[in-house]
């Protein structure tokens, strides 16, 4: 009689699967038939190697190098030759101020430095055989002494000076990056030291993050720093731990830099200074048995894990030594050889038969 019942679901079944792909119906009789008597279920070997043990922190992306760029001295700014988000080359001028002043105070300086010039070589024919005024028979002690006289060494600063001030009306910038935070226009007024703008070079960049101060020991152990910046999820980055602040805030919080190496020009994406990221500190422990998660169930309060074997599934206490997001690794309870059910065992027995429908 459950013979008879048998054939009657499997004719239903089949009818039922006359309007559906060629593929689903196949999968369909397979689950059918070994539905008789054993449950279906997935199962794979178990990983031997090394365990990724993470850590999972949220953290800041920061331009490697970043300058916030003013003016030396006070004035009106006369020209501004960018925007915000303009790519610039080092040494591009970038805005100046007005400037007359510092034109007048150089013209008067070159003017006193001609004369003291003068000045000096008209001594200096009292101490010259001949026509001219060659000082190289001159003690450099004496021709300092004259120059003084003259007022030449004054004049010379004089001349620095205003050279010095009217440079301070220019700014350049200092390395190729990307202008940000602008919003000075010309003929507004700007103190000396005032952020005029913002420079970041867009080739390096960081990422900030924090850890609890009882997980440093595990982090100087850290091979691999996996950076997500919040805008492409898909997306992973790898990088490099640089720095560790050992001053603690009050929360008990260290801060760690690491440096994101550069991406591959196929993978490359657009890094944003100040942009959000998940962080993964992983540190790899060697000769590990893994397993996915969903390989574990509970059973009267303990973990379980079945095995595949011969047809049957047997019911395995384990201990486990680490998990992370993925993966557990396995202290006792399974050896390396063993081949684990991953779906299908959440209602089952021990030395349940079972039918593996998964190819290992």
């Amino acid at each position: 009689m459950r013979y008879y019942f048998f054939l009657v679901f499997v004719l239903v079944v089949i009818i039922g699967c006359e309007h559906s792909s060629p593929k689903s119906t196949e999968e369909d009789l397979q689950k059918v038939i070994v539905l008789d008597g054993a449950m279906p279920v997935d199962a794979t070997p178990v990983l031997f190697g090394n365990f990724s043990l993470q850590m999972h922190l949220n953290g800041t992306i920061h331009a490697a190098q970043k300058a916030n760029l003013h003016f030396a001295t006070s004035g009106a700014i006369q020209y501004v030759g960018i925007r915000s988000g303009d790519k610039v080359e080092k040494g591009q001028l970038l805005a100046t101020l007005e400037n007359a002043r510092q034109k007048n105070q150089m013209a008067l300086a070159k003017e006193a430095f001609n004369a003291a010039r003068t000045e000096l070589h008209s001594i200096l024919l009292g101490y010259s055989s001949g026509l001219g005024y060659d000082t190289t028979n001159i003690e450099p002690e004496l021709l300092s002494n004259l120059k003084t006289q003259a007022g030449y060494n004054t004049a010379v600063l004089q001349v620095e000076q205003a050279f010095l001030s009217l440079e301070a009306t220019t700014l350049f910038a200092p390395f190729a990056g990307r202008i940000a935070g602008l919003s000075a226009q010309a003929f507004d007024h700007i103190s000396a030291g005032e952020v005029f703008c913002s420079l970041i070079n867009e080739e390096s960049f960081t990422v900030k993050f924090f850890i609890i101060e009882t997980e440093i020991g595990r982090l100087k152990k850290a091979t691999r720093v996996r950076v997500k910046p919040i805008i492409n999820e898909n997306v992973w980055l790898e990088a490099d731990l640089s720095e560790i602040d050992f001053s603690i805030d009050k929360q008990g919080l260290m801060q760690v830099t690491a440096n994101i190496r550069k991406q591959n020009a196929n993978d490359v994406i657009r890094l944003v200074d100040g942009m959000n990221a998940s962080v993964i500190v992983e540190e790899l422990i060697p000769n590990q048995i893994i397993i996915p998660k969903q390989a574990l169930v509970v059973r009267n309060n303990r973990n379980v894990v079945f095995t595949a074997e011969n047809g049957r599934a047997k019911w395995n206490y384990v201990k486990i030594a680490h998990q992370n997001s993925s993966h557990i690794a396995i202290l006792e309870g399974l050896a390396k050889n063993d081949s684990i059910v991953i779906t299908g065992n959440l209602n089952l027995a021990h030395d349940a038969r079972i039918k593996v429908v998964n190819k290992e």
